[in-house]
This record gives C-alpha cells, sequence and structure tokens, in this order.
C-alpha cells in the first residue's frame, strides 16, 4: 500500500513541481492525500488520478493522533501558496469518519471526476462545513462530473462490470496502466 508522498515544507522559499500520484490503493489512513503548504511556496503540476481511498481515519490511524476526529480522504491546507497545474480527478474516496474533503479556496485546483461514497460528510471548503453531496456542489467550484454512489468494488478494491465509476473519469490513456486493470476510473 502507498501511505505518503513528502513534499518539502520549513522556512524559506521552494517550489515544488511535477508530483504524480496515480494508481494507488490507500486505505486507513488519516489523510489518503494531504498537501499543507505555506504563503512562500510555489506548487506547480501536482497530479493526484485513479486512486482508490478506503477508510480515512479507521482503525489505528484515528487513535494515534493528539487531534483524533480531523481526518479526511484529501486535506488541502494552502495558506496562501501559489499553485498552478494542481488536479484531483478520476478518484474514488469511499468512507471516512469526519469528511471525505478539506480545502481552501484555490483557483487553479481542478477537482472532478471522483466518486464519493459513504462519507460522514462531504467536505469542508474554506471554512464551511457541506454535510451532502448536493451542498458540496451548490456551493464549490469542483466536482460538477463527480458522482455520489456505491463503486462496486470486489474483493481486492477493483472496479466491478457494473460499477458506477467504470469509464466514467477522464481518459488517462496516455498514462501507463498499473496491474490486470486500473483501481480507479
Amino acid at each position: 500500500e502507498f501511505r505518503r508522498v513528502l513534499f518539502r515544507s520549513g522556512a524559506g522559499t521552494y517550489t515544488q513541481s511535477d508530483i504524480n500520484i496515480y494508481y494507488n490503493l490507500i486505505t486507513n489512513c488519516y489523510y489518503s492525500y494531504e498537501i499543507f503548504t505555506r504563503t512562500f511556496a510555489t506548487i506547480t503540476n501536482v497530479n493526484f488520478y485513479n486512486n482508490t481511498c478506503i477508510d480515512a481515519g479507521s482503525q489505528w490511524s484515528d487513535a494515534q493522533r493528539p487531534d483524533p476526529g480531523c481526518d479526511e480522504h484529501v486535506r488541502n491546507s494552502q495558506t496562501g501558496a501559489t499553485y498552478s497545474g494542481y488536479n484531483i480527478k478520476n478518484n474514488i474516496f469511499y468512507g471516512s469518519t469526519t469528511r471525505a474533503i478539506q480545502t481552501d479556496a484555490a483557483a487553479s485546483l481542478a477537482m472532478d471526476y471522483n466518486l464519493y461514497y459513504d462519507n460522514t460528510a462531504m467536505g469542508l471548503y474554506s471554512g464551511t462545513n457541506y454535510t451532502t453531496f448536493a451542498q458540496w456542489l451548490t456551493a464549490t467550484p469542483y466536482d460538477d462530473n463527480s458522482v455520489n454512489s456505491e463503486p462496486l468494488l470486489d474483493a481486492n478494491y477493483y472496479l466491478t462490470v457494473s460499477s458506477p465509476a467504470k469509464n466514467a473519469g477522464v481518459d488517462r490513456s496516455e498514462e501507463r496502466r498499473v496491474g490486470k486493470e486500473c483501481r480507479s476510473r
């Protein structure tokens, strides 16, 4: 299982670019994916595509934290950094104990073609919590082509023939396929 990609942080000005996270099964993590930056950072070409994220905040990951109960599949704490080419697409976010997404407003974030299911709440956007998928769609600029539905995964977390995620994402055929079939859309 994939656990974490570490981004540089700390004092000083820095640039990070060309960070690609594709085709992972991420389970039982406090955050399936987190990016936390400061105002002096420049982040370009970050791509989180075709990942299957299961049970954020479950089991040991929440209990070990000094601040339990803030777990999400995706956490974007951007605190004024400069972003361009930032994409979260074609992922499955299935089961979280707090919410699926937390993000500050980011003009360059393209988040769409994801599948959400069985999350305690949908998301926290710029300080406002949205409990339902419908509220999230109305209030945020994200996920216009995403769905909120049971992903219908098999015992190994691959899409079944009747999965609503099957062929529903952005075409990423130019990417290298891993395994017998992509886990996610």
